[in-house]
């Protein structure tokens, strides 16, 4: 019975595996950053299984290698939209790439992002007036599309560039442990799933995975945590609740 269930999680790691490299490529083949985020948000139950199943693999085999299986799917559930404005960075510098391109791409970035919150701020009001939500929906929209429009263009006629802007690599186990850890070193990662919080432990030598209890109470003290310190005035307040925490 445990071989038969050994050969069926392996089968379903390796399934699990592919499923996120076609995850990971039909996110290049969206321009708009929505449908991006709309992948993302609907694969985080791939990651989080594909975690489950490495560590299932972990508890029956003992091998370490299912540690750093479980490590990759938390690495590369990192958000999208995060890991491209972090390549968007190293993209800027990259020559044979027009100044007023990158300029016409970032002012329609600020500008959408500019609308986005009109928007937002619009609906938050107890009445607002529909034909002018409308009209922010509409210009909205039109800078989307232009914007999709230079991505377009610039994966055409700059493919090196878009290829760097748009690449992502992910932290791997191996490389962190024999080239950025020093002895005395540990990496805490955590991933947050629809079920389940993991916290990945990594020192030089040692990876270590633990499954954190009662999520909705974690998730709930996090967003305390966020709000008081967004309230300096509550300084007090908050250093007294995490005394309570300890």
């Amino acid at each position: 019975q445990m071989h038969g269930d050994l050969v069926y999680l392996e089968e379903a790691l390796a399934s699990y595996q592919v499923l996120v490299k076609l995850i990971k490529k039909a996110r290049y083949s969206f321009l708009a950053e929505e449908s991006k985020l709309h992948l993302q948000s609907n694969a985080l139950t791939v990651f989080e299984e594909g975690i489950e199943i490495a560590l299932r693999l972990h508890e029956i085999t003992k091998n370490n290698p299912y540690l750093s299986a479980a490590f990759n799917f938390a690495e590369q559930n990192k958000s999208i939209l995060m890991q491209e404005a972090l390549a968007s960075n190293q993209a800027l510098g990259f020559g044979g790439i027009p100044d007023s391109l990158l300029e016409k791409e970032n002012n329609l970035r600020n500008d959408i992002a500019f609308y986005k919150r009109q928007i937002l701020e619009l609906k938050r009001k107890a009445t607002f007036e529909e034909e002018q939500l409308k009209q922010k929906e509409n210009e909205l929209f039109a800078l989307q599309k232009k914007h999709q429009t230079l991505q377009a263009t610039l994966s055409t006629d700059f493919p090196d560039y878009f290829t760097l802007k748009n690449s992502a690599d992910h932290l791997r186990v191996d490389k962190l442990q024999n080239e950025q850890l020093e002895d005395q070193e540990l990496l805490l990662e955590y991933f947050v799933g629809q079920q389940m919080i993991y916290l990945f432990a990594i020192s030089k030598s040692a990876v270590h995975v633990f499954r954190l209890p009662e999520r909705e109470t974690i998730v709930k003290g996090v967003e305390r945590i966020r709000q008081l310190l967004m309230r300096p005035a509550l300084s007090r307040q908050l250093k007294a609740e995490l005394e309570e925490i300890n």
